[in-house]
């Protein structure tokens, strides 16, 4: 029987990744403030819209990293390193989840990623062993655009050489998914493993 659906492209933070004891990247931020010396607000003062352009990739990492360095009264390469430690130490890898996805390429499935990071959080995650086995990953900041909007999803299609009709795609955040749903793209809000596995069956996507 020819299958109706032929990927399955994933979220990274909290699906793939999850956070080990705060939502999304609040333990990220908490951690490079209190490592630098600054309380949260002053922080998110501090990086404001460098921090958000580099995810959008609107600047380079090098601009992004000069800005917000500058703003925290740090050196590159010492902001480099806090960030890496901190996403490190907060996320972990959704086990279950990576090891039902390299099931389904087994059974024919392109499996791929789509993330809002920026460029420190790509160096982390996406060079990481954990995603090698996966059909692509694309980030945000090197797309040139973010989940709410149609380009990153464009360009994934395209390197997948599959039809919107063909890809199903899992987000844990709402406003991610009206974009791809307007293209043809099935969607599906990720709330936990079990209910994603439930979902796909329903699909008639099962290992």
């Amino acid at each position: 029987m020819k299958k109706r659906y032929k990927a399955i492209i994933f979220d990274l933070g909290g699906v793939l990744s999850v956070s080990k004891r705060h939502e999304d990247m609040e333990g990220v931020h908490e951690e490079v403030a209190e490592k630098l010396g600054f309380s949260v607000d002053e922080y998110f003062d501090a990086i404001d819209s460098s921090y958000a352009n580099a995810i959008a990739g609107k600047i380079s990492r090098e601009k992004s990293v000069e800005t917000m360095s500058r703003n925290l009264n740090t050196n590159p390469k010492k902001l480099i390193k806090t960030y890496k430690r901190a996403y490190k130490r907060n996320f972990k890898r959704n086990d279950e989840l990576y090891h039902f996805a390299l099931a389904l390429k087994k059974e024919g499935y392109k499996i791929a990623i789509i993330s809002d990071i920026w460029y420190i959080a790509k160096d982390v995650f996406f060079k990481s062993y954990y995603y090698r086995h996966f059909d692509d990953t694309l980030a945000s900041c090197d797309a040139g655009s973010r989940k709410s909007g149609r380009k990153i999803f464009q360009m994934e299609l395209k390197k997948l050489g599959l039809k919107p009709s063909e890809v199903i795609f899992t987000d844990n955040e709402k406003w991610n998914l009206p974009a791809p749903r307007a293209m043809g793209i099935k969607t599906i809000l990720f709330k936990g493993n079990r209910d994603f596995k439930e979902q796909l069956k329903k699909l008639g996507v099962e290992v």
